[in-house]
C-alpha cells in the first residue's frame, strides 16, 4: 500500500535544471573553468553541497577554485530568479493536491539547501504543502546514499516499503533503489538508461502520469 510519495525538487517539481545548466556554462566561463562542462554537470547532478565540493576539489582542483565557481553560479542563479520565473514541471501542482486528497503524504527531497528550497517555496506559493521537507544540509550523505529518502520516510513515520519515490536524475533514482522504495524516474535533461530502468518500478513521461499508478496499485493491494 502506497502511503507516501517523496519528490525530488530540481527538475521534478520545478522546471529549473534548464536553467541551471545554463547558469553553470556562464559561471565556467566567467572563472575561467575550461573543462567539459556536460561531463562535469553528469558527475556531480544531484550531488549535495558537501559532496560536490569533496567531489571538485579531487578531480578538478588544479583546474578551478570550487568556491570561486560555486559562488559564480550563484550569483547567475540570482540573476535568473530576480526576473520572478520559477516554472513548474507539467502537471506538478495538482499532482500534489490529487495526493492529498487520497489522503497520501507528500515530501520533498532535494539536495539544495534550506534558504533556496524556502525562497522556491515561498516563490510558487507552495509554503505548507508539503508534509515533510528533507534538505542538502540535513543530510551526511547525499544521493545516491539512500539517506535523504529514508530521512523523510522516518519524519513521516511511514516504513519505506509504503513510499514512492520520484526522480529525474540517475543520482536520485539510485538514492530511490537504495531505500527500497517504489522508485519512479520522470526524466528531465537525464535519459533513462537501461541500467536505471533495472531500477524502477515505474517510468512516466510526466508527472500526470503519477496518480493513476498509484491508485491502481492501492486497489490491487487492498
Amino acid at each position: 500500500m502506497i502511503r507516501a510519495v517523496l519528490f525530488d525538487m530540481d527538475g521534478t517539481i520545478f522546471d529549473t535544471e534548464g536553467i541551471y545548466r545554463r547558469c553553470w556554462f556562464r559561471a565556467a566561463k566567467d572563472v575561467g573553468f575550461d573543462e567539459d562542462i556536460d561531463l562535469f554537470l553528469e558527475r556531480v547532478c544531484g550531488l549535495n553541497y558537501a559532496d560536490m565540493t569533496a567531489f571538485v576539489n579531487r578531480v578538478y582542483s588544479n583546474a578551478v577554485s570550487f568556491e570561486t565557481l560555486w559562488g559564480r553560479w550563484l550569483e547567475c542563479i540570482d540573476e535568473e530568479m530576480a526576473r520572478g520565473v520559477l516554472p513548474f514541471k507539467s502537471g506538478a501542482p495538482d499532482i500534489l493536491f490529487a495526493l492529498k486528497e487520497r489522503g497520501i503524504k507528500i515530501a520533498l527531497v532535494t539536495s539544495s539547501g534550506q534558504k533556496t528550497v524556502a525562497r522556491y517555496l515561498q516563490m510558487s506559493g507552495m509554503e505548507g504543502v508539503f508534509d515533510v521537507i528533507v534538505t542538502g544540509n540535513q543530510v551526511t550523505r547525499g544521493k545516491p546514499h539512500p539517506e535523504c529518502f529514508l530521512t523523510a520516510a522516518q519524519k513521516l513515520g511511514i516504513d519505506p516499503a509504503s513510499c514512492v519515490v520520484v526522480e529525474d536524475s540517475p543520482n536520485g533514482v539510485k538514492a530511490g533503489h537504495a531505500a527500497k522504495m517504489y522508485t519512479v524516474m520522470v526524466p528531465d535533461l537525464h535519459p533513462c538508461t537501461a541500467e536505471l530502468r533495472s531500477l524502477l518500478w515505474q517510468l512516466c513521461d510526466t508527472l500526470t502520469d503519477l496518480v493513476p499508478l498509484i491508485d491502481n496499485e492501492n486497489q490491487n493491494t487492498i
